[in-house]
């Protein structure tokens, strides 16, 4: 029979594919989104902790599409929280101060059409449009259309209902696809 060895425990900390430690376990239960079913129950580390995740891997996502705006808005988010740069970032910043001689082409325009009429379906469906009214699924996309009336990206809302699926479909083959600036 062989016997043990005692060992000091592994104080090491498990980082996730970002470089970043894995979350501290609260025990709190989620849904299919990963969203906590009690947020009142989540400290204010925790909280924090998963803000700053979620914003990371925001800003990769981006960067893996293509979008060479989401390492400077990293860059800044980390500078600002005072979060260490994480590995991918600084590799990112590397690559763009040497960029490759062939450099990807953006998106067509019809993909922003797409994402505008999204956004506004989305920002419907939470109330947040000037009439502050909830709508319904089977009413926002008229509502979008009559929103979006008079500018570029108007459309029936057939056409609304379709360009917000695009872009749901899209987002989830190539993830970042539609990454968006901070303000």
């Amino acid at each position: 029979m062989s016997r043990k060895k005692n060992r000091k425990p592994d104080n090491s900390t498990a980082v996730n594919e970002d470089g970043w430690p894995l979350e501290p376990d609260n025990s709190t239960a989620v849904d299919e989104d990963g969203w906590p079913l009690a947020a009142a129950t989540l400290s204010v580390e925790a909280a924090n902790f998963r803000f700053i995740r979620d914003r990371m891997r925001r800003y990769r996502r981006g960067w893996k599409a293509g979008h060479a705006v989401a390492v400077t808005d990293a860059v800044r988010f980390c500078d600002r929280h005072k979060v260490p740069h994480p590995d991918w970032l600084k590799a990112a910043v590397r690559s763009l101060a040497d960029p490759p001689q062939k450099r990807k082409r953006g998106q067509p325009p019809a993909d922003e059409a797409d994402l505008i009429r999204w956004d506004v379906v989305v920002m419907l469906r939470l109330g947040r449009g000037e009439d502050r009214k909830v709508y319904k699924w089977d009413e926002v996309f008229e509502a979008a259309s009559k929103y979006l009336e008079g500018t570029p990206h108007w459309g029936t809302a057939d056409t609304i209902s379709a360009s917000y699926k695009r872009v749901i479909k899209r987002d989830r083959l190539t993830p970042g696809r539609y990454y968006t600036k901070d303000l």
